[in-house]
């Protein structure tokens, strides 16, 4: 092969990565920056609100989560750190029945929500179960419209609302019901 041919076959596949690279990194910026502006949004105004169907397919509504403590978080059961720490979100409950939870899965079948769910809770008497389903509402986020709503990129992700209002944004897995979080909790009243 010639030297100019090598040299022009070079050229493309040096342009080629670099156009890939340049809009690979400009589109997840776009990605960075609507997170921050659904981010910005919510911290503005509170609470976003949207209807949705819970597990029982009944049609609700985020407005009627407004007063008191809420933890809107997003998780799905292939995630090892949402599956880790979805028991710390059972012993809150049992230490602070008042808040509420509005779990957003991001599951690719509702069968996978079910079969997990089934799992976790087969070691709750039926009193439990109740209890803590009372507090702890489920949705499907089917078509990933709730993360774009929230600017969520990553799984697990947390916002905590008091009163509709903005308190914390949580990335990552935590334990919910320790001390320290039991004590947050606590100082919202």
């Amino acid at each position: 092969m010639k030297a100019h041919v090598r040299a022009s076959i070079v050229t493309f596949f040096v342009l080629g990565i670099s156009l890939a690279l340049y809009f690979g990194l400009r589109s997840q910026d776009d990605s960075v920056d609507k997170s921050i502006g659904a981010y910005q949004s919510i911290e503005a105004t509170g609470l976003p609100l949207f209807a949705f169907s819970d597990f029982t397919n009944a049609t609700r509504n985020t407005e009627e989560f407004k007063k008191g403590t809420l933890i809107v978080t997003f998780w799905a059961s292939w995630c090892a750190p949402c599956v880790e720490e979805f028991p710390s979100f059972v012993r809150l409950l049992e230490k602070r029945p008042q808040i509420r939870i509005l779990a957003i899965s991001g599951d690719y079948k509702k069968e996978e929500i079910d079969k997990f769910l089934k799992t976790v809770m087969s070691f709750r008497d039926e009193k439990s179960k109740k209890a803590f389903y009372e507090s702890f509402t489920i949705t499907w986020d089917e078509k990933s419209e709730y993360r774009k709503i929230f600017g969520v990129m990553r799984l697990p992700e947390a916002f905590v609302f008091h009163n509709g209002q903005l308190e914390r944004k949580i990335v990552g897995a935590i334990d919910w019901g320790n001390a320290e979080a039991l004590q947050f909790f606590d100082q919202l009243k």
